[in-house]
């Protein structure tokens, strides 16, 4: 967890984050890197809708689909009218948003080299949380539930 950040880094950052957490990569052939991540529960169609209407997001509309056409492969499976939202900007901020059955995940990295998270991120994602604060009540913490995320369930020393 300490590879790249310190404890005492990390915790600064647990202080700074109300909504993202950091969240250590996995790495080896997954090729995934590090990244701050938020979660926001979403139980139906109109939540979606409201959830990305408040961030200001509009949900693209995909063509309509004929018998025997194959499903589109970036459709958001619960709703596969829309199309996944992918790189996104909110009030400049670049992060990746995806919508799963259950929720909408924002992920937070350093847009030069994604696979890391700066303080430059970090302070990115205080002017998001800014923008998500009417939605807190919606947030899932921890949004990755392991070990590899830097949440008070896993690292509750840190968050003091």
């Amino acid at each position: 967890m300490y590879e790249w950040h310190t404890p005492e880094e990390l915790a600064g950052w647990a202080k700074q984050l109300r909504v993202f957490r950091y969240c250590r990569a996995y790495g080896g052939h997954s090729n995934d890197g590090d990244a701050l991540k938020a979660a926001i529960l979403i139980n139906n169609r109109h939540d979606l809708e409201e959830v990305c209407s408040h961030m200001g997001m509009e949900l693209k509309v995909l063509p309509a689909l004929h018998d025997g056409d194959p499903p589109y492969s970036r459709s958001i499976q619960a709703y596969p009218e829309y199309e996944q939202p992918g790189w996104i900007e909110i009030s400049e901020v670049p992060l990746h948003v995806w919508v799963y059955p259950d929720r909408l995940e924002l992920h937070l990295a350093d847009p030069i080299n994604r696979h890391v998270v700066t303080q430059e991120v970090v302070n990115a994602a205080v002017i998001v949380e800014q923008i998500l604060e009417p939605l807190y009540e919606r947030i899932i913490d921890p949004p990755q539930d392991n070990r590899r995320c830097v949440c008070p369930k896993y690292y509750p020393a840190l968050f003091k």
